[in-house]
């Protein structure tokens, strides 16, 4: 699977998981976006368990390079350091799946996977050529 298709497999669950969320929430919870401790809270949906599955099924090249568009969107890196921030994200990680983790928690999964990609875009980087490690330096 090409990363072009995996990012929109994960923008699409994740934008489902959102949309649950913005109708369940406020249902459960009268003074949302106020939510107490001790109040109960909607079900997850079932698009949580299929992302979850779906980024576990991934290979850890793949998920980071994900991560990495997801950073793009959020405007935390430009799109000229992200062979660096793809390396430092393994590092930081080191398990693609607690870096699948951190997308699972983050709301605005979508939005910035999509930001991300409109980037690359703008700047005519094709998203499955993202570099995903640093070039080698030729010794002579």
């Amino acid at each position: 699977m090409r990363l072009s298709e995996a990012t929109q497999r994960v923008i699409e669950l994740a934008r489902k998981i959102s949309d649950y969320y913005t109708v369940e929430l406020p249902k459960w919870h009268p003074q949302y976006p106020v939510v107490g401790q001790d109040e109960p809270t909607a079900p997850p949906p079932p698009e949580e368990v299929k992302l979850k599955d779906f980024l576990d099924s991934l290979p850890a090249e793949v998920v980071y390079q994900i991560l990495a568009i997801m950073d793009l969107g959020r405007e935390d890196i430009d799109a000229a350091e992200l062979t660096g921030n793809y390396e430092t994200l393994k590092e930081q990680y080191g398990d693609p799946q607690d870096a699948a983790a951190l997308m699972l928690s983050n709301a605005a999964l979508a939005d910035q996977l999509t930001d991300g990609l409109a980037e690359l875009q703008r700047r005519q980087i094709s998203v499955d050529r993202l570099p995903s490690k640093k070039a080698g330096v030729r010794k002579r």
